[in-house]
């Protein structure tokens, strides 16, 4: 596609987002003939941007230009958790799991939030975010998604903390040491029965949650579903009450533009209201 071009880097060497610098015009045209659901909440607002609350957000190291255009599927690598201690076993999960099929793959996908969260992401550059109106956006019921599964709640561990200590006894049961990219050979080990008295010796995490009737993958498919870890889906349109509401985490792998911003200043954005019309019509 010829808007795609390579540019951020989500861990040294692994891959990178795929971000392209687009002119005004080009914008334009992807945002009349893609995002009016968008276009429809700007003229509600009657052009004003600063009314943030509303809209998406994401931060980048450095600045790809005004405007941009991105599809995150389209990498030739899959992303790699770059801010994680734990590794990435969380990532694969969440982006393989059964239960997690019709969600946008974590690792092939844009993270981006409300105002708040977005101005907490690392970086210097913030953009705002305007999905296409078919792109399906993943929605966390927390500020991070980190803390938004049950492993937090029940037992104040963040998600790829608690996913590297199952890995961890994973590796001790059947003496082995797993790598964090490859989910075919991860699966090996998942798709397997363990005796839930075997498992209780390990007391790094709880198992009231295992049923030794199934696998554990058929258990973490469970566990981690994100419908009982309170996560939802939704497009652009549907997602303005939550916006509103809330500053949570968001992710999406389809197609997006994305405009340059002011963080800090009092005007979001560069234009004056008629410019602002003569953009989103």
């Amino acid at each position: 596609m010829r808007y795609l071009k390579l540019f951020e880097e989500f861990r040294e060497s692994k891959g990178k987002l795929p971000l392209n610098k687009i002119n005004q015009e080009e914008f334009k045209k992807l945002l009349r003939e893609n995002c009016q659901d968008f276009i429809s909440l700007v003229k509600r607002l009657d052009y004003n941007f600063n009314i943030r609350r509303n809209f998406l957000f994401r931060k980048f190291k450095e600045s790809h230009g005004d405007f941009v255009y991105s599809y995150p599927s389209q990498s030739e690598h899959v992303r790699i958790a770059p801010w994680s201690e734990w590794g990435n076993y969380h990532n694969l999960m969440v982006s393989n799991l059964e239960s997690w099929k019709d969600y946008p793959r974590r690792n092939k996908s844009l993270i981006c939030a409300g105002i708040e969260r977005a101005r907490n992401h690392g970086g210097s550059q913030l953009y705002l975010i305007i999905p296409y109106d078919k792109t399906k956006i993943g929605v966390c019921p927390k500020y991070e998604f980190w803390e938004s599964f049950k492993t937090y709640t029940e037992e104040r561990m963040y998600l790829p903390d608690w996913c590297k200590r199952v890995i961890s006894i994973v590796e001790e049961e059947n003496n082995v040491k797993l790598g964090d990219e490859n989910w075919e050979e991860l699966v090996t080990y998942l798709d397997k029965k363990y005796d839930t008295k075997l498992l209780m010796k390990h007391h790094q995490i709880r198992w009231d949650w295992y049923d030794d009737s199934k696998t554990l993958l058929q258990n973490l498919n469970e566990y981690l579903r994100p419908e009982s870890n309170g996560f939802v889906l939704k497009t652009f349109k549907d997602l303005q009450p939550l916006l509103v509401s809330s500053n949570h985490e968001c992710w999406f792998e389809g197609e997006c533009i994305m405009i340059k911003c002011n963080e800090g200043h009092d005007d979001l954005l560069n234009w004056s209201k008629e410019e602002l019309k003569s953009i989103f019509g």
